[in-house]
């Protein structure tokens, strides 16, 4: 196969420079005819040296001939540049056309001229003369088709190629021997280029907070400052001066392999704080080298640092302190001195009769830890006692109602109008429950608390933060926003997930990070319901779906009921619809019928039994009716 790499550079240490190489020693392996076609030969990667060919206005016309011959041609889309004038023309009956897009910097995040920023945005609509697009990121994808209303199915996924660095090779050597940095200092790492998107001076900024803390903090700058760049270093510098911490910060411009290495290797945390980032090669490398990363919630570095690292507020320099201090703080976990452990695990409510799907989900973890020989207590609020064996439960009193507990603060809860004081003072759900744990709290190795939406979650969280593994059963709302939440989930000891999907939204969508998190799924025994006595003891001659759950708006319950009997009423639908959960039981109207709460082994017959489980909910993290039937 004949390949044609089209860029406008291929630099030595950035990511398209690395991209370009991997790809044509990639091709040439297999055996392919590679031609690699650059306008800028300037710091050419030393693997492509003699191996490409560069593009001037005197041989457009016979680069244009030599790529309608390949079959396949990748372009590298950075910024705008000349060959780019060539793709329409390669379109028609060309060769396949792979736009392979990086991102462009917007211009708001430049100080300087930016009419090649801007032509950049305005070229990006030439991915129409493409087959496909690829990017690095979810963000790079969604930025792409924003701008240019490309199809997203056409638009491919594909990771950055990177070399991790050797951290363990070469000889050992001290950070004093290096950089002239104490030796017992803490050390903060940034690699990049000193362009305004990178957002140096908030990290200098940071710097500024960590001033009196002991042992020192240094920050280590590793990257391109020159020409265009040199206005950027030359303002960081005046801010470092102005803010006394000229004898903090060590410049390094740009540097080679070995010492970029050696920058990995004696660094106690790396920060970007960019807030426009396809990709971010460098947290790559530095989780790589198994370095503690901390980046801006902002564009792609959340996506590519996923659970592996910290993040802070774009453009904060407070909270990026506090999350350095976190970074630069942590210890190792304190081992159990008791065999087996003591666990306590805390709920709003607990029992088999318990709807909702958090709290089912508490009872199960409860049930397994201890016929794994924890030794588990459960604390929870009033409720009818059953007979759960292997631990103790203990119950509580609820609250008193009051005003502020009322429907109308849920409503200003939803909508985002009220304080988060009044959101925990109205669910704490039992102030007796909450000062015996205060009690007691020590006795325990941990305290496995959940789900978020409870104010008594929060409660617990604030007595003994590094005690609670957090089971949040995240939604998509508005509380989950929160940024108090948001801060609180940074003290805790660790969060434990249903599912990828919702640590996904933890970490992209509410900018939640966590070095302790783990994705516990469920538990479910085999299906043991009978169908034959779900459909008797619905006492229904037709196929019935059925809803299992609260009956709430949150739910979408009240679209339910409304599609149904539209249904019924314009379709003339013989289906019925039967309910289980907390609602009123009994026949509602023409058919829907509500069961109210059923036993484990009855609710799993009238599963067995449906022809069809409805669940209207988009704020699902988990629905154990779901998987149950």
């Amino acid at each position: 196969m004949r390949v044609g790499l089209l860029s406008h550079n291929a630099r030595f240490g950035d990511a398209l420079g690395n991209q370009i190489a991997a790809r044509a020693r990639f091709f040439h392996q297999r055996g392919d005819d590679v031609q690699v076609w650059i306008e800028c030969d300037r710091r050419l990667q030393p693997a492509l040296r003699g191996k490409v060919q560069i593009l001037s206005d005197r041989n457009l016309d016979q680069a244009l001939d030599e790529l309608r011959q390949t079959d396949c041609l990748i372009v590298h889309f950075t910024q705008d540049y000349r060959a780019l004038d060539l793709l329409p023309k390669l379109a028609d009956g060309g060769p396949r056309i792979l736009f392979d897009y990086y991102g462009v910097t917007p211009p708001e995040y430049w100080d300087g001229p930016a009419e090649q920023l801007r032509a950049g945005q305005d070229r990006r609509s030439l991915v129409w003369y493409a087959d496909a697009a690829i990017v690095h990121s979810r963000f790079m994808r969604d930025e792409l088709c924003r701008a240019t209303g490309f199809p997203e199915q056409r638009v491919h996924l594909v990771p950055l190629w990177f070399q991790p660095p050797e951290t363990d090779a070469g000889p050992t050597t001290t950070r004093s021997q290096l950089w002239e940095i104490p030796d017992h200092a803490r050390l903060i790492l940034f690699v990049g280029r000193l362009a305004p998107n990178k957002r140096l001076p908030v990290l200098i900024e940071a710097l500024s907070r960590l001033r009196q803390d002991d042992p020192p903090v240094h920050l280590l700058v590793i990257g391109d400052s020159g020409e265009i760049y040199r206005h950027e270093r030359e303002r960081c510098e005046q801010r470092a001066a102005t803010l006394h911490l000229v004898d903090r910060i060590h410049w390094r411009g740009r540097v080679g392999p070995s010492e970029l290495a050696s920058a990995y290797r004696h660094a106690d945390v790396f920060v970007l704080p960019s807030v426009h980032e396809g990709c971010g090669l460098p947290v790559r490398e530095a989780m790589a080298a198994g370095l503690p990363v901390i980046v801006a919630r902002s564009s792609a570095l959340p996506e590519t640092m996923a659970g592996a690292g910290l993040s802070f507020t774009p453009d904060d320099p407070d909270d990026l302190a506090r999350q350095i201090r976190r970074a630069l703080s942590r210890t190792a976990p304190r081992p159990s001195s008791r065999v087996p452990p003591k666990i306590a695990v805390i709920a709003p409510d607990f029992g088999f009769n318990v709807v909702g799907g958090a709290e089912q989900s508490l009872r199960l973890i409860a049930q397994t830890l201890a016929s794994e020989g924890a030794a588990v207590e459960v604390f929870s609020t009033d409720g009818t006692e059953e007979r759960l064996p292997g631990f103790t439960l203990h119950r509580f009193p609820k609250n008193r109602p009051s005003v502020t507990a009322s429907s109308s603060l849920s409503q200003r809860i939803e909508f985002g109008e009220a304080t988060w004081q009044e959101f925990v003072d109205a669910t704490r759900h039992s102030d007796r429950l909450l000062a015996a744990w205060a009690t007691r709290c020590h006795e325990f190795d941990a305290a496995i608390v959940g789900p978020y939406s409870c104010g008594l979650t929060w409660e617990v969280v604030r007595q003994c933060p590094e005690q609670v593994l957090l089971l949040p059963c995240f939604h998509d709302e508005v509380l989950a926003h929160r940024m108090e939440l948001r801060e609180l989930c940074q003290i805790i000891g660790g969060i434990l997930y249903h599912s990828a999907a919702e640590r996904r939204l933890a970490e992209l969508s509410l900018g939640i990070h966590h070095p302790n998190t783990v994705e516990v799924g469920t538990y479910l025994p085999a299906p043991t319901g009978d169908p034959e006595r779900g459909r008797h003891r619905v006492r229904s001659s037709v196929p019935y779906l059925l809803y299992a759950g609260r009956a709430c708006k949150e739910k979408n319950f009240h679209l339910l009921l409304e599609w149904f009997r539209n249904d019924r009423r314009e379709r003339g639908s013989k289906w019925e619809l039967v309910l289980t959960g907390d609602a009123r039981p009994g026949r509602w109207d023409d058919g829907i019928r509500c069961l109210g709460r059923l036993d484990p082994q009855a609710l799993a017959d009238v599963i067995a039994g449906a022809a069809c489980l409805v669940q209207l909910s988009t704020r699902e993290s988990l629905s154990l009716a779901s998987l149950s039937a």
